[in-house]
């Protein structure tokens, strides 16, 4: 003789049930699984809230403008429409400098105006 069981888990609502997403593993390797070896190192890695921000954007860049993915064969960027080729790592570099040559020149004249009294 069967009995029939139900399982408790299961017995839900079922809007709930539906609005729950059905994740696969392999799709679900995403950014967020890959940005906890930043946090996991703490704060020797990141000693302030700038550096944790500019090494999260500069881990987040490579991964939608140059790590071609291989279910997409290209770089997210690219399959959204984004950008029309995938960058190469030398690109990022190029405007990562760039970026904190500016960030740093912004503070010498922020300095400089203050110590002439303007």
């Amino acid at each position: 003789m069967m009995v029939n069981r139900t399982n408790r888990s299961q017995a839900t609502s079922p809007t709930l049930a539906l609005a729950r997403p059905k994740l696969d593993p392999k799709k679900s390797l995403a950014p967020a699984p890959q940005l906890r070896g930043i946090s996991a190192r703490g704060l020797g890695y990141c000693k302030d809230l700038e550096t944790h921000k500019a090494a999260v954007a500069l881990f987040l860049g490579v991964y939608n403008f140059v790590r071609k993915h291989a279910t997409l064969q290209t770089t997210p960027a690219v399959a959204a429409g984004v950008e029309w080729v995938a960058w190469d790592l030398e690109r990022v570099v190029e405007m990562t400098e760039a970026f904190m040559r500016r960030k740093e020149d912004a503070k010498f004249d922020e300095a400089f105006a203050e110590a002439l009294g303007e």
